[in-house]
């Protein structure tokens, strides 16, 4: 099975998967928008961006433009904090201040911050690796 960035190293890695510091570290900075993507994600490949209550934009004319519905808005939120136990705190900073106004950036947003989670991770394994391989070959 492949690894699922928020599941394996936001919700799940703080249990099990990670090391600490990396996994605490991970969760504080980036669980915010890692879990805002997930969520919006799945409302698009589950959903299709319908919900009971409204589409996924502001109206179904092009004048709503890349406005998000404010209910599907409203949902977002709670699923991000019921189902990945992140808060708006866990994020870097920089979040859009009105998110629902453009989904484009909120979008472009959280892609930037799973590009930069994804390189610290990435980052943080090569030097685990050469730090380990140096340990048993004496070179320390």
């Amino acid at each position: 099975m492949p690894p699922q960035l928020l599941s394996h190293f936001i919700v799940e890695g703080r249990k099990k998967r990670t090391m600490g510091v990396l996994h605490e570290s991970i969760w504080e900075l980036f669980g915010w928008p890692l879990a805002v993507s997930y969520t919006i994600r799945n409302q698009w490949v589950h959903a299709g961006g319908l919900t009971k209550a409204d589409g996924f934009f502001d109206g179904p004319t092009s004048s709503a433009g890349f406005r998000i519905s404010a209910n599907v808005w409203a949902q977002i939120i709670q699923d991000a904090g019921n189902d990945y136990k992140v808060q708006p705190r866990h994020c870097r900073g920089g979040f859009p201040s009105l998110p629902a106004d453009d989904a484009r950036v909120v979008w472009m947003f959280c892609i930037g911050e799973m590009d930069e989670a994804l390189g610290i991770l990435l980052g943080s394994a090569c030097k685990t690796l050469e730090m380990h391989v140096s340990f048993l070959a004496g070179l320390d």
